[in-house]
This record gives C-alpha cells, structure tokens and sequence, in this order.
C-alpha cells in the first residue's frame, strides 16, 4: 500500500494523532461518575456539558480546512493538537460546571480541525488508487482510541484521581504535537515539482491545451481558456481546431481516471 516510505511515516503519525484525539474526548464520559460526585454537577448539566463539546467542533472543522489548505496540514495539525492538549489539562483545574462548560467549547474547537486536515494530509501524500486505503488505515486509529479510553483512563483515575487522568492524555498530546511539528512535512509528494505524480498532471493534455491561446477574443473577450469557456463558447472554435477524442481519453487516463 505504501510504497513511498515518507508516506508510510505520515500513515502513522494520522493514525496516532486520531487515535489520541478520541480518547481525549472520550475521557470525560469515562470520567463522569467521579466528576459529579466529585464537583456536584447532575446528570442534565453532564449532558449539557457533552454537547457543548460539538459547539466548538463542527465550526472548526470548516475553519480547520480552511486553515489546512492555507497554512498547510502540519502547521494545523500541531496547533489544534496543542490546543485541545492544553484544555484536556485544563480541565483537571475544574472547580465546577461553568468552567467546565467554556473548557469543553475550547476543547472542541482544538479537536475540530482533525478531520479535514486528515483528508488534506492523504490528498497530498497519496495517490488516488491508494486514498481508500490510506483512509482505512488512519481512520482506523480513532475507534481504536475510544475503544482503549475505558480501560485507560479509568484504570488512571481509579488509582490516581480524575484529574490526573486528563493530565496524563495533556502530555500525550503534547508530544504528539511535537511530532507533528517535527516530523510531518509541510509538502506532500503530490505537491513537489518534481514527482512523478505533480508531472503528469502538469504535462496532462488538458493543461497543455488550457495554457495555449485565447478563445473567441469576439465573443469570450479575449479571455484565456478556461472551464467556462470550454463549456459555453458558441464557436468552439479551440475544440474544432485542438481536440480529438484520442487527446480526450488520453487527458482522463493522465489524471488517473477509470471507467467504473
């Protein structure tokens, strides 16, 4: 599946980052009976406080592809982990369910982030016939994470207290930051110049074609071709003159598309 041995780095570092990232938001429902017995909060502020989480997080995950395709997935994905990290240490200072509520809204947004820089890490490190696999296999990492939650944490908050459990996963995601920021390049193989894969669709026929001359200077006015004019230029007089049906079917097959 691997074939790219950077790559097989990067699988790795997916897998771990998603797997800590569900056991830390795991950690507070595994905790919850000593958390309310310990800060007196009821079962309506505990639900309360598990939906507050999603508050932060389905805004951030628009932001956080955003913020991947702009900044790039490493510098994203070391700050979200340093973010939700500080407030799952945070949130062994609680003293009660105020706090605890701007915590998780925090936490969730930290956590936000995940998965779309996930998706924009594979999309510039694997090819297309190895995405599905490459998304298996990281995927595969945060059900594993709220699997080993229980046993985990609660075996550290039995013998240690609640609150050094979210201590103990805080310095996880610190170092997982760590990693992140040291070891998960800021440009994938299918963004390099020279690879392989950035050349063929850098030298597919399409592009050639796109990069030509202006179209129609009467009619587009003078404008370069682009998906526009390709699709609603009256003359076509660019498609007459440059395309055939072999230019057709070698331009899908260089941008590694199949008939399904």
């Amino acid at each position: 599946m691997l074939k790219h041995k950077y790559r097989l780095v990067v699988a790795l570092l997916l897998f771990c980052a998603g797997m800590l990232n569900y056991l830390d938001r795991s950690a507070l429902s595994v905790m919850a009976p000593l958390i309310k017995k310990d800060l007196h909060i009821g079962d309506a502020q505990m639900g309360i406080l598990f939906s507050f989480f999603f508050v932060g997080y389905c805004l951030f995950c628009f932001i956080g592809g955003w913020g991947a395709d702009k900044f790039g997935p490493r510098r994203v994905y070391a700050w979200a982990a340093g973010i939700w990290s500080f407030f799952c240490g945070a949130t062994a200072m609680a003293t009660g369910f105020g706090y605890l509520m701007f915590v998780r809204i925090l936490f969730g947004i930290g956590e936000g982030p995940m998965g779309t820089t996930t998706n924009k890490s594979i999309s510039n490190w694997f090819p297309r016939k190895e995405v599905g696999r490459a998304v298996g296999f990281t995927n595969a990492g945060q059900p594993l994470g709220a699997a080993v939650a229980a046993p985990i944490v609660g075996l550290v908050g039995l013998n240690f207290g609640w609150r050094i459990s979210f201590l103990a996963i805080a310095v996880l995601g610190v170092y997982l930051a760590g990693l992140l920021a040291d070891f998960f390049s800021a440009t994938g193989l299918n963004s390099i110049a020279g690879s392989p894969l950035r050349k063929r669709r850098l030298s597919s026929p399409i592009a050639r074609l796109i990069r030509r001359r202006r179209c129609c200077p009467r009619i587009c006015r003078g404008k370069k071709n682009t998906a526009f004019s390709f699709m609603f230029c009256p003359c076509r007089c660019w498609w007459r003159r440059r395309f055939s049906a072999s230019i057709i079917f070698s331009s899908f097959s260089s941008l590694g598309c199949r008939a399904i």
